[in-house]
Order: C-alpha cells, then structure tokens, then sequence
C-alpha cells in the first residue's frame, strides 16, 4: 500500500498566510496583491450585500509589514471598489478605512 506522500498530489493555495481582521489594518497602508469575490456561505436574506439571491464575500491576499496575510468578510463597498480594478493593476497599495462601512483609500 502506498503512503500519502507517494501519490504525488500538490497542494495548491491561491491566497497564502494568516487571517487578519479588518480592525486591525484600519488605517494602515497594505499592499494588495490579489483578491476574488466568490458567494458567501452565510445565507442571510437582510444583508446589504445579498444580491441575485445570494450573499457575497470578498478574500484578499494582501501583505502587512513584510508578512502575506488574508482578509476575508462581506464588505459592501470594497466589493463594489475592487470590481472597478484590473487585475494587471496588481499589486497596489491602498489604506482600508470605516468611512459608516469598510473603503480602499
């Protein structure tokens, strides 16, 4: 019988590091390295950002003081934003603020 580790299988990640909450980048300069907007697995039909009977949520790779983190959640308005951005404009560096709701500065 073979060992896991003889089957040859990669692990593929496309966002690598930590999770970071978005309270503590508030303010600080990141750089934005990636990002997707994929549908939430939270199903709440009262969120601001249900749309087309689905809710979303938006995943970054960003790095924070040299480190490559990942922030995750439903962030109405830098979902709208980061829409707006080509990926050839990667990396980018930007400041999240709470302006009533999270933005890119």
């Amino acid at each position: 019988m073979k060992d896991f580790s003889q089957l040859g299988i990669k692990l593929t990640r496309r966002f690598e590091g930590d999770r970071i909450r978005i309270e503590k980048l508030e303010g600080d300069e990141v750089i934005i390295k990636d990002f997707e907007v994929r549908a939430s697995k939270l199903k709440k039909e009262n969120d601001p950002n249900w749309r087309d009977g689905q809710n979303e949520c938006l995943y970054i790779q960003l790095e924070v003081n040299g480190q490559n983190r990942i922030l995750w959640g439903n962030y109405k308005f830098l979902i709208d934003q980061i829409r707006q951005i080509d990926k050839a404009d990667l990396p980018f560096t930007a400041k999240i603020i709470n302006d009533h709701g999270y933005i890119f500065k």
